[in-house]
């Protein structure tokens, strides 16, 4: 049996005040608030779809769904 994985990474940003703040100031890297972009294309059978500006809890939105459109109606 194989199983094909699909990820879409948040790469999120929040704003405190005027000032960017990237993700998680806990994660190295990009990060989605909970978990780092390079977790989500790291290993050699995922097939990344993309990465979208969204937080974690927000990756289900419509960019999300666009990128994994094609996946889903075959």
């Amino acid at each position: 049996m194989k199983t094909d994985y699909y990820t879409i990474a948040g790469d999120w940003v929040w704003w405190w005040y005027w000032i960017p703040i990237e993700g998680n100031l806990q994660i190295d890297g990009p990060d989605d608030g909970l978990v780092p972009v390079s977790s989500v294309e790291s290993k050699l059978y995922f097939h990344p779809l993309g990465q979208t500006p969204h937080s974690h809890n927000l990756l289900l939105g419509s960019q999300e769904y666009k990128l994994a459109r094609d996946i889903l109606i075959k």
